[in-house]
């Protein structure tokens, strides 16, 4: 049993250089990991939910538990850093 973190990226509050202390904010976001009817995985900020070839979706910011299968599927498609074992 692992649990899967999907990744993240770096936000930032403002653009705007001329706000100072706003545009020094920087927070994560959660990437949504979503894997196919086709057993590939892709990465979307927001996904279509009447997509018909969405198998799994694994929302940004949130842990899933995944079996063990599972957790080699997602290390095999590159995402190994973001799982954790866990014991049952």
């Amino acid at each position: 049993m692992y649990e899967f973190r999907p990744p993240t990226v770096d936000r930032r509050m403002s653009h705007d250089h001329r706000d100072f202390l706003w545009s020094r904010v920087v927070y994560k976001e959660g990437v949504t990991v979503v894997k196919t009817t086709a057993g590939t995985y892709r990465q979307e900020q927001l996904h279509d939910t009447n997509a018909t070839d969405i198998a799994v979706v694994y929302l940004g910011g949130h842990v899933s538990r995944v079996s063990d299968a599972e957790a080699a599927s997602l290390t095999n498609a590159g995402y190994g850093a973001f799982l954790t074992a866990v014991t049952p």
